[in-house]
C-alpha cells in the first residue's frame, strides 16, 4: 500500500519516467511531460483535501506552469528559444528569491499522512531548475537574438496570463495561487516588480547569448 501511495498517488512514477529516456534524445520531452503529469496527478488526486471545487484545474492555471508550454515551444522550435528563456527565467527567479529571501511557501501545502512531502518538495525545486537549465543548453548551442521582439512578446505572455487566466481564476475561486499575492500591499509590488521583470529577463538572455557565442559574434 505504501508502494502504491508513494509511485502512484504521490506521483513518484512521473520524476522516475524520464529516466527511462535519460541516454537518449527525448530525455528533455520526457522530462516536459514527466512534471506536467506530476503535478496534474497531484491536484487531481488530493482535490477532497481541498475547499475548493476547481482544485483539480489549478495545474493549467499557475504561471509556474505555463513554463512547460515555454519549454514545449523552445524545444520543437527554436525560433521560441528567446521568450522560453525569459519565461523560465522569470519563474525560476521569483521563485527562488520568495523562497530564500522572504521565506514564502505555496499556498497549497497542506500536512495530510496521504500527502508525502518530501517528494512534493522535491518536485518543486526540480521544477524550478530544470527547465532554466534546459533553457541554458539550448542557448549554448544556439545563437539566439533578444530583442524589442522577443521582450514584446514575453509581455504579451505574461499580460495574456494575468487577464485571461489569472484574474478570472482569483474571481471564480479566491485563490491567490501565490502566498505574496494574498497581501493587497505585497500584490501591488509584486505586480509592478513582475511587470518590470520581462526587461530584466530580456537583457540577461541577451548577456548569456554573447557570453555563449562572444567568438563568433566578433
Amino acid at each position: 500500500m505504501e508502494t502504491y501511495s508513494f509511485f502512484i498517488k504521490n506521483g513518484a512514477v512521473y520524476l522516475l519516467f524520464p529516466l527511462l529516456f535519460i541516454n537518449t534524445n527525448y530525455f528533455m520531452l520526457s522530462s516536459i511531460l514527466g512534471l506536467k503529469l506530476f503535478g496534474a496527478n497531484y491536484y487531481y488526486t488530493f482535490r477532497k483535501l481541498y475547499d475548493n471545487e476547481y482544485i483539480t484545474f489549478k495545474h493549467l492555471v499557475r504561471l509556474t506552469d505555463t513554463g512547460h508550454y515555454a519549454m514545449l515551444l523552445g524545444y520543437f522550435n527554436k525560433e521560441f528559444l528567446p521568450i522560453c528563456h525569459n519565461i523560465n527565467f522569470i519563474i525560476t527567479f521569483f521563485f527562488w528569491s520568495a523562497t530564500i529571501l522572504m521565506g514564502l511557501t505555496s499556498v497549497d501545502e497542506i500536512k495530510n499522512k496521504e500527502i508525502n512531502s518530501t517528494l512534493q518538495l522535491v518536485y518543486t525545486y526540480i521544477h524550478h531548475g530544470l527547465y532554466y537549465s534546459f533553457t541554458l543548453y539550448f542557448l549554448k548551442d544556439n545563437e539566439i537574438t533578444f530583442d524589442m521582439v522577443s521582450l514584446k512578446y514575453t509581455y504579451y505572455w505574461i499580460l495574456i496570463w494575468l487577464i485571461f487566466i489569472y484574474i478570472p481564476w482569483v474571481l471564480l475561486t479566491n485563490d491567490y495561487i501565490y502566498s505574496i499575492m494574498e497581501d493587497s500591499e505585497l500584490r501591488k509590488k509584486a505586480i509592478i516588480v513582475g511587470l518590470c521583470f520581462p526587461l530584466v529577463a530580456n537583457t540577461f538572455g541577451y548577456l548569456i547569448n554573447i557570453f555563449f557565442h562572444y567568438k563568433s559574434l566578433n
